[in-house]
Formats: C-alpha cells, structure tokens, sequence
C-alpha cells in the first residue's frame, strides 16, 4: 500500500491559506483606497505601500509553497521580516516588531531542516506559537494605549487565525523532514563488478597426485598438473582433453600444452 505524502498536502493547504490572504488582502486595499476622509493622503499612501508589500509577500508564499520549494519560502519569509524591520523604523514601532517574529521562526526552522538538524522536527510548532502569542500581545498593546471593547475581542479571535498558515508550514517541514529521514539509501549489490577491485581469475584445480617429473610453471603456483598414469591411448587422450582444458581457461600457456604434449606423446 503506498504511503500518502502529508507534507504535500499540508505545504498545499498553507499555499491556499496565503492565497485567501492575498484575496482579503486586495480588498482591504480597495476599501482603504476608497476611504480617503478617514485616513487622509500621507497616511493612507503608507498604509497602501504597506499593504502591497503583505500582498506580494503572501502571493509570494502561496506560490512557493505550491511548488514545495524551501529555498523559495525562505526567500518570501525574509522579505516579509525586512518589511516589518522597515515598518517597525518608520514608527509602527512594536507592531512592526511582533510581525517579524513569526517569520523569522519560519526561517530558522527552514534552514534546520535543510542542515538535517535532529532538533528540527521537534521545533514544528514554533512559528505557530510565536505566530498566535504575537497577535495576541498586540491586541493587548493596542488595549493598553486605545482602550478595550468587547467587539475587539472578537477581532483578537480572528487575528489568532493568522497562525494556522504557520502551522501548516510547520507540519510540512516536519513531514519533509521525517520522509527524507526515512528514505532508505540505494546501496550497490553485492554481486556487482566493481572497477576498483582487480579481478582474480577463478582457477580449477585438478585433484591429483603431484607430479614428479614436470614442476607447474613459475608464475602459477597453485596451478597442479596431473601425472600421466598409463602409457595408454585413453590415459593419454583424457590427460590432453585436461590440459586442453587449462590453456582454455589461460591457467597454463601455449608453450606449456605443447611441452606436455610432446612429452605425453613420447615426441621429446
């Protein structure tokens, strides 16, 4: 039965939540574009550059994460955090802060898994947490310095669910990370020819007694030539069908079957 990729559906499920974002996005966008008495012409066109930046960071993310590509999400989440590093500079102050955190949860467990860190798949859940304990202590920043009404506890709700797309981006890694761990490395066959093994040539050894009168060859040390038993035709056919035999296999040279056969003829 095969096994079922979930870190593919849970890098495509963040890649539709950050698409939805992009969607809400757009709007947020228009509407601000269109109500220019409420937020007047400098700070609405801050607002607006703002907007467009978490509009390209999230369309950014959604296709990057579509594609599994970690180096890509590393790339989109770095450029969300200088965003928030500029918001936080031009006077968004903690809010800019608070937003790059996430992020930057995102990118250090991105670079673990792609280092195979052991500690990575027990950290999934970091950008998550960071994400929802970040739009929570904004909310209470916010209550601190506006005051608190009850609708805004309902928009602090819905602001934790920013942290579902960190979630799942945490799964995927985490997924990512068990499957490349569990993926069996290809090792060669035992059977199979290596060329940086010289090859020894397989030698048959003939079992017999030793022969007295002819000493094997120098160069072949294991190689025992049998002894003519008989002066008979049949003794003699069946020792040149063994020498034969051996120079097929290249165990003893041209120069020795013909030495042996002379002498097994009586032509020597």
């Amino acid at each position: 039965m095969k096994k079922v990729n979930t870190g593919k559906w849970f890098a495509f499920s963040a890649a539709i939540w950050y698409a939805l974002g992009a969607v809400l996005e757009i709007v947020s966008i228009i509407i601000v574009a269109i109500d220019l008495s409420k937020y007047g012409a400098a700070p609405m066109t801050r607002l607006v550059f703002e907007q467009l930046i978490d509009l390209i960071v999230m369309i950014g993310l959604s296709v990057t994460l579509f594609t599994r590509n970690k180096i890509a999400v590393l790339c989109a989440a770095s450029v969300q955090v200088s965003s928030c590093i500029v918001r936080m500079i031009a006077g968004a102050g903690i809010s800019g802060l608070l937003s790059a955190f996430p992020y930057l949860a995102i990118i250090a467990l991105i670079v673990l898994v792609m280092k195979r860190h052991r500690i990575a798949p027990k950290l999934w859940f970091l950008p998550a947490v960071i994400g929802a304990v970040a739009a929570v202590s904004l909310k209470i920043y916010n209550w601190c310095n506006f005051g608190f009404d009850l609708s805004d506890l309902f928009v602090t709700l819905l602001s934790m669910l920013k942290a579902v797309p960190f979630l799942l981006v945490g799964l995927w890694l985490k997924a990512d990370f068990s499957a490349a761990k569990a993926t069996p490395q290809i090792a060669s066959a035992p059977d199979q020819p290596r060329d940086d093994v010289p090859k020894q040539p397989v030698v048959s050894a003939v079992v017999s007694a030793p022969d007295q009168t002819a000493a094997p060859p120098p160069y072949r040390q294991n190689t025992v030539i049998p002894p003519r038993v008989a002066p008979d035709a049949s003794s003699i056919a069946a020792d040149l069908k063994v020498y034969k035999e051996l120079l097929d296999s290249g165990i003893i040279t041209q120069e020795d079957f013909d030495a042996k056969k002379k002498q097994l003829l009586g032509l020597d």
